[in-house]
């Protein structure tokens, strides 16, 4: 088996298995998808991005960013108003109860997943992530 075929299935199983468990809980504990929760958070780490920008970011086409976040001002987690200085963008805000919710969701999966990665122990999680990012690094190159 080639071994790269074999990191890359590893690793969309894993991101694929982690997803589904995510939305499943944020789903029935809060009411937000996990794809709800990833625009809310890169709104929250960057409110100026635009809607290409955090579809980009997040590995998402801008139609389905787009649809979150219609979902997203229709919950009052976000308020999406017309940019008057320039009527093709708009501005983009979290709301209050849109951060609220974010940090709900953030505890929640914490609360599901710090148990399972302190089990790894910190020097092998550290070691994780530091050769997940170089893997991340080496890809986008």
């Amino acid at each position: 088996m080639n071994p790269i075929a074999s990191v890359n299935d590893l690793i969309q199983q894993l991101a694929t298995t982690l997803s589904k468990q995510i939305d499943d809980l944020l789903v029935s504990e809060i009411g937000l998808s996990h794809s709800q929760y990833r625009v809310l958070l890169a709104l929250e780490w960057n409110p100026r991005a635009q809607q290409k920008t955090i579809a980009i970011h997040l590995g998402q086409t801008e139609a389905s960013v787009s649809r979150q976040m219609r979902l997203l001002a229709k919950s009052s987690l976000i308020t999406i108003n017309q940019n008057p200085t320039n009527r093709r963008t708009h501005i983009i805000a979290v709301t209050p109860l849109g951060m609220k919710q974010t940090e709900a969701a953030s505890a929640i999966i914490r609360r599901m997943y710090d148990p399972k990665h302190n089990a790894l122990g910190a020097a092998r999680l550290q070691h994780l992530i530091q050769e997940l990012h170089a893997l991340q690094v080496a890809i986008t190159l």
